[in-house]
């Protein structure tokens, strides 16, 4: 039957057969209704899916809020729109405005990174947790604490990495700053590998000659010369037009000059001089073509000094100023210009004023009113200088005083004005409350009268940290801790210099700890590390003797013979290494060729040890000398000369009252002992001869220094002295025998 009007309105006009009945058919939800009523439910569905109208008016209100400056109500609406759709487009807009309001508007930011981190820790996907950790970055770095953004690494480390552009450009920068804040934080290391991170994983980013760049940096910071210079020889290749492109071929050069190519590093230098010649970096690349001519010396002179003024006329900051017009001082000094040197000083000061190094420039002026022979007006200057910049711990003028008091104190004054000098020395102390100069003027006064160890070993036990100690103090410190043969914070010693004082003398103290320790620690590698940076800074300066006599016995120990053989003859060669140091090379020589086994070779360099150079160290060497000499004599079976050699000892004065006479006491016991005290007591001295045949020796030439004789003989053979103070010409001096 057909239906009707009414029906088909409300039931539709389906014509379609019923299901029989008794089927297991699934009813039509549909089934019955007309179009329009379907129509009306599918927007009753579309309505129910919306969300909330009310989360569209709280995020129009936080933003009125927000632009009226109501900062805290723009905070709780915005949390409203959070808390109710987290996931969805406003909830992420407004996660972001918390978090932005807390931190820039508020000054919530402990808030603000509660937020925010937890944010990150739950959603990782798309670009809302980049943003807040681009945002808590920004903040981090204008703050200038950068420490902080490493926190956000593992949180980085956590978000799912996509091919969305916008996405990936958010990772490689924020990828990118975590190698910025090692890099400031100095952890060279890292930021290192952070860097590499971005280049591996982010190639042609919009950050990759950036990171380059500062990935050669940070290799150049760690002085891995040959390793940084095709970084920056890639980056003057890829990136021609890049913002780096001046400072990258100016780093090549120092790379080459690191790895002691000079000529190429001149090249380089002279490369950025004609092409850069507005460029920041132009003064640098003048001071550092200066220095390599002035290491040439002879004619090159003028042309270091020439560059050393241009890179003085182009300085756009007085650091870069700084360093030509002291390099040039130096040149001046050796050719005795002192007049000049005055005027160079004076024109500086002039120039820069306030912003000048005026403490290393009255240093300067001190030194050359000296070799004027105005020693009293030079040392009141230094101490006027002293107590006026002493309170900055960065002051290494001041320090170059310290040290420049102390030599002319030695050389230039007597007694009566070396008083004087202690005695406004001590007043400027009692009057000084500044923490930081008080240290330096103790540390002044200790090293006048030679008391600098007993200081630093009170500074150990006074000073809770090290905030206040200028590198003299560090330097006492050091020094004590060597005398105690306490090693356990040279690292930290050590990293203080290199973080603060990279530039300063007293470093060196600081370096033959840190040897002395690894090599006490059996790190070898670690400890030729530490040698060479030491003689890379401080070349062969006498001071640093230690680390090419520390080289030969790490060789030694590694079994590496040879090169521990060549390290100690290389020591008899340099004039500035002759007494003490020749003194234990020559005993080393002994050790290198007993551990090999040549026992009668190496009897004859202890022999020489104990005859040639009982004048230096307060005897040590020789004694030890003795000692090794009738170790070997008792491998070699040679017994009677063993007790001879004992014998020997106990009769001479430069040894027998040391605690390494005490073994040749017990070796020949009481009653021996006692005849050779008696003897020497009625004025008597011995005549033991002690002959070893030691075989073919190696050729130990005397060289101009007169640093030994030549050691080619068959036989060794040692006469001690036969008078009364049992002397011989070649006590205390060398190659006189």
């Amino acid at each position: 039957m057909k239906a009707t009007d009414a029906e088909m309105m409300l039931f539709g006009d389906d014509d379609s057969e019923a299901p029989a009945e008794g089927t297991d058919a699934e009813p039509d939800p549909s089934e019955g209704k007309s179009k329009q009523l379907l129509e009306l439910e599918k927007l009753i569905v579309a309505l129910e899916a919306l969300p909330p109208y009310e989360n569209d008016i709280d995020y129009r209100m936080a933003q009125i809020y927000r632009q009226v400056e109501r900062y805290w109500e723009a905070v709780r609406f915005f949390d409203s729109v959070y808390a109710a759709d987290p996931a969805g487009e406003l909830g992420e807009r407004s996660i972001y405005e918390v978090v932005s309001l807390l931190l820039e508007n508020l000054g919530e930011s402990s808030e603000a990174e509660e937020r925010g981190f937890a944010y990150m820790g739950q959603y990782k996907e798309g670009i809302t947790p980049r943003q807040i950790a681009y945002m808590l970055t920004g903040h981090y770095q204008q703050e200038k604490n950068m420490a902080p953004v490493k926190a956000l690494l593992p949180y980085l480390d956590g978000l799912v990495r996509t091919n969305d552009t916008a996405i990936a450009k958010y990772d490689a920068e924020l990828y990118f700053m975590q190698g910025v804040a090692d890099l400031m934080l100095l952890n060279y290391e890292e930021s290192e590998k952070g860097f590499k991170r971005v280049l591996d994983e982010f190639p042609g980013s919009h950050q990759e000659g950036s990171a380059l760049y500062w990935y050669g940096m940070t290799k150049l910071f760690l002085q891995k010369y040959a390793d940084s210079w095709p970084d920056f020889e890639r980056y003057t290749h890829d990136f021609s037009d890049g913002v780096w492109i001046d400072v990258a071929f100016f780093q090549g050069g120092i790379c080459l000059f690191g790895m002691e190519k000079y000529d190429e590093a001149l090249e380089r230098f002279s490369l950025v001089i004609k092409n850069y010649p507005d460029s920041g970096i132009f003064p640098g690349a003048c001071s550092m073509r200066g220095d390599i001519y002035g290491s040439r010396g002879g004619d090159d002179l003028d042309r270091a000094i020439t560059d050393y003024k241009m890179a003085i006329a182009s300085a756009k900051k007085p650091n870069q100023a700084t360093y030509a017009v002291f390099q040039m001082a130096d040149i001046f000094e050796a050719e005795e210009r002192y007049d000049e040197i005055v005027g160079v000083i004076q024109g500086y000061l002039d120039q820069w004023g306030a912003e000048a190094d005026i403490s290393k420039a009255l240093f300067w002026l001190g030194k050359t009113k000296i070799q004027q022979g105005l020693v009293d007006e030079a040392v009141e200057s230094y101490i006027d200088a002293i107590v006026k910049f002493g309170a900055d711990v960065r002051e290494d003028g001041v320090d170059m005083m310290i040290a420049e008091l102390v030599k002319v104190s030695a050389v230039w004054l007597g007694v009566a004005a070396q008083g004087k000098l202690m005695d406004d020395l001590h007043a400027a102390w009692e009057a000084a409350t500044n923490p930081v100069l008080k240290l330096r003027l103790r540390v002044t006064m200790a090293k006048l009268d030679y008391t600098e160890i007993e200081l630093g070993k009170r500074l150990i036990k006074e000073l809770p940290d090290l905030e206040s100690a200028s590198p003299p103090v560090l330097a006492a410190i050091c020094n004590a801790s060597f005398e105690m043969e306490d090693y356990s914070r040279a690292e930290e010693l050590l990293r203080i210099f290199i973080i603060k004082f990279e530039d300063s003398d007293y470093m060196r103290a600081a370096y033959r700890l840190q040897g002395y320790g690894q090599y006490a620690e059996k790190d070898y590698e670690g400890a030729l590390k530490t040698i060479e940076e030491a003689q890379e800074t401080y070349g062969t300066d006498r001071d640093v003797a230690w680390a090419q006599l520390m080289k030969a016995q790490v060789l030694l120990a590694m079994g590496r013979i040879d090169e521990a053989r060549d390290a100690n003859m290389s020591v008899l060669s340099v004039p500035a290494w002759r007494g003490e140091p020749v003194a234990q090379a020559t005993f080393q020589l002994g050790q290198v060729e007993e551990k090999e086994g040549n026992l009668r070779m190496a009897f004859g360099f202890y022999q020489r040890t104990y005859f040639q150079y009982k004048g230096h160290a307060g005897g040590h060497w020789a004694a030890e000398g003795y000692l090794a000499s009738a170790r070997c004599l008792q491998k070699l079976s040679l017994e009677d000369e063993r007790i001879s050699t004992y014998q020997a000892m106990l009769f001479d004065p430069y040894v027998n009252d040391l605690p390494q006479a005490e073994v040749a006491r017990k070796a020949l016991g009481a009653g021996d002992v006692a005849e050779i005290e008696a003897f020497i007591a009625t004025g008597g001295s011995s005549n033991i001869i002690i002959e070893v045949e030691t075989g073919a020796m190696l050729d130990v030439t005397a060289t101009e220094t007169n640093t030994m004789e030549s050691a080619t003989t068959e036989t060794s053979t040692v006469e001690s002295a036969t008078t009364e103070t049992n002397t011989t010409d070649a006590v205390g001096t060398e190659g006189e025998s």
